[in-house]
């Protein structure tokens, strides 16, 4: 065929198929469907899309044939199956330059709810027309955004609790909180999230964990719609706080170790130091304190000593403890248990004898 000449088209082999297809078929139903429909869409009040509650206009042309087939009815518009206008399909052709038939004006509003990229669907069910209309709805203008957030130290140890407090966001807007490095990793840290109160506050102390870098750190409370404070700190680097219920307990006696900004879980040994001698051990909560009174060995030597915390990669954190002989009187100004018995014998004899003393002086002078 492609070295042939003189080519014509004779009709017969398309002539022959319509002809075999109705030997076949009898009847043929026509397909009605528009393939190409003409859609202007009023212009949206502003330039970065149609919002929720503005009304549009849609014009619609192309909806019928133009050779007197069946009237195509009514044209309805959609949006994610929610459906928005219908209106009836006008079959007379149009007498301009297009000689279009079929034409249809729907007003619709934008429903709520509805942001971003979306479709209106066009369907004519009479003829099967089914057409796409892209669109973009832009967010609802709540107004300029005026919420702010503060730290509660210019300075926090990693490990440690941050007080956060937070003004002028959205009532019940649940807030994305994140700890943003201000080097050159720019190493985002996530705090966890916050439910804004009624008032438009919230208040929360997240844990830096203990891993953080030191360094100068912006604190983020992001909404859902983008809108964020944030607040400058610098995270210290630390290896923890050690805090004792007294600064001095007698030997024998109980004393309360509180520690913090350690990892979460994690495991401690306390000792009392200069001669290293067990006080037992602790396991670090959720927010990486803990909190365990232990008992001073009775034989412990006067003087001052050093509680120690060794962690699990083995360093140490400590405080600083003076122990008193038993029977003194510890730190605070409290008197302690275990006071010696013989001094109070001691004392009892020597009143009896100073009382028989003056019995006798009394009974020498009445005799006089």
């Amino acid at each position: 065929f492609q070295q042939g000449t003189d080519k014509k088209d004779t009709g017969k082999v398309d002539l022959q198929s319509m002809v075999d297809w109705f030997a076949a078929n009898k009847t043929g139903s026509p397909d009605l469907a528009q393939r190409a429909v003409g859609t202007v869409l009023s212009a949206p009040a502003d330039a970065a899309g149609y919002k929720a509650g503005e009304s549009v206009t849609l014009n619609l042309s192309s909806l019928a044939f133009t050779a007197g087939e069946q009237a195509p009815g009514d044209v309805t518009v959609s949006l994610g199956g929610q459906d928005l206008a219908t209106a009836p399909v006008n079959a007379a052709m149009t007498m301009d330059a297009f000689d279009e038939a079929g034409t249809a004006t729907l007003t619709f509003t934008i429903p709520e709810g509805v942001t971003g990229v979306q479709a209106l669907q066009v369907s004519v069910a009479g003829t099967g027309t089914a057409v796409q209309l892209p669109i973009t709805v832009a967010g609802s203008d709540t107004g300029s955004f005026n919420g702010t957030v503060s730290v509660g130290a210019a300075k926090v140890l990693a490990g440690e609790k941050l007080t956060l407090t937070g003004q002028a966001f959205e009532p019940g807007e649940t807030l994305t909180l994140q700890l943003r490095e201000q080097g050159k990793k720019r190493t985002v840290i996530d705090l966890g999230t916050v439910k804004v109160a009624a008032d438009g506050s919230f208040s929360v102390s997240p844990v830096v964990p203990r891993s953080t870098k030191g360094g100068d750190y912006l604190v983020a409370a992001t909404q859902a719609d983008g809108d964020e404070a944030t607040a400058a700190v610098t995270v210290v680097r630390g290896k923890g706080q050690l805090k004792l219920g007294s600064s001095s307990v007698s030997a024998g006696g109980s004393i309360t170790i509180a520690g913090s900004g350690l990892e979460e879980n994690e495991k401690v040994a306390l000792e009392l130091h200069s001669t290293p001698v067990s006080l037992g051990s602790a396991t670090s909560d959720a927010d990486g304190a803990f909190s365990a009174t232990v008992t001073i060995p009775a034989n412990t030597t006067p003087g001052e000593h050093h509680v120690v915390a060794i962690l699990a990669d083995g360093s140490q954190i400590t405080a600083a403890l003076t122990v008193v002989a038993a029977g003194s009187v510890a730190g605070g100004g409290l008197a302690l248990t275990g006071a010696d018995s013989g001094s109070f014998l001691l004392l009892a004899v020597v009143l009896l004898a100073l009382g028989l003393g003056l019995v006798v002086a009394r009974r020498r002078l009445r005799a006089e």
